[in-house]
């Protein structure tokens, strides 16, 4: 979804992993990437741009929560084990 626009970009696949599915889609605050949370914790960090994979963090458990800094320079994640993780994003 193009916050600017408010247009729905329908994405086929992530390149680089075989998931048909996510349940949950969040924005990093630059715009640079996309992350999205699927099944068994796992964490997949897509470049806006190119709609490629960029990372992979995988949590103990479930993925309940991903949120940014402000500045973009770090992914925060939360599991249902009460579990958190902030992740260094770099260029």
């Amino acid at each position: 979804y193009d916050l600017q626009t408010g247009r729905v970009r329908k994405i086929h696949e992530v390149q680089g992993r075989k998931e048909k599915s996510f349940e949950h889609m969040y924005a990093s605050p630059d715009d640079k990437y996309l992350v999205f949370t699927g099944l068994d914790g796992d964490v997949v960090l897509v470049s806006n741009q190119t709609k490629h994979s960029v990372g992979h963090v995988k949590m103990n458990g479930s993925a309940r929560a991903v949120s940014f800094l402000n500045d973009g320079t770090r992914m925060l994640t939360a599991g249902g084990e009460v579990c958190a993780c902030a992740v260094p994003i770099s260029p």
